[in-house]
């Protein structure tokens, strides 16, 4: 690995918990840099086999890397009046919520964690580029 990977890499530390370094990732280029489809494409698959594999709920953030989408996580229902008197049903319910605010906010997170680990490994015009643009 040379001094500019190892700079990359390494620039963010483990966001969080999450492992930042990312075995094989080369920098990211524009086009007019020499940047190619197929490089984008290997930078975006490569990115997303290390969030899905290294991440807390991993999942959602590598859809969102290969998709460009936040999944859709499905609030838990609220028990009626008739669950809520069973207090293992009560019990089961609050589990499920805690898993719900759990992975929303794991997702939140990683987004965040995603856009450095990204723009720590793109070139300055490409990240130039992105960053001028709205939206």
């Amino acid at each position: 690995m040379s001094t500019l990977d190892s700079a990359r890499t390494s620039a963010s530390g483990a966001a969080g918990s999450r492992p930042t370094e990312v075995k094989g990732l080369k920098l990211l280029k524009s086009p007019e840099e020499g940047g190619t489809k197929k490089e984008y494409q290997d930078f975006l698959d490569k990115l997303e086999n290390h969030v899905t594999m290294a991440w807390d709920e991993g999942g959602d953030i590598g859809q969102v890397v290969a998709s460009g989408e936040l999944p859709d996580i499905e609030e838990p229902e609220d028990i009626t009046d008739e669950e809520e008197k069973s207090k293992l049903k009560q019990r089961m319910w609050i589990l499920k919520v805690d898993a719900f605010v759990a992975r929303d906010t794991a997702l939140k997170n990683n987004v965040k964690a995603l856009y450095a680990l990204i723009t720590n490994n793109i070139s300055k015009i490409a990240k130039s580029k992105i960053q001028s643009k709205m939206g």
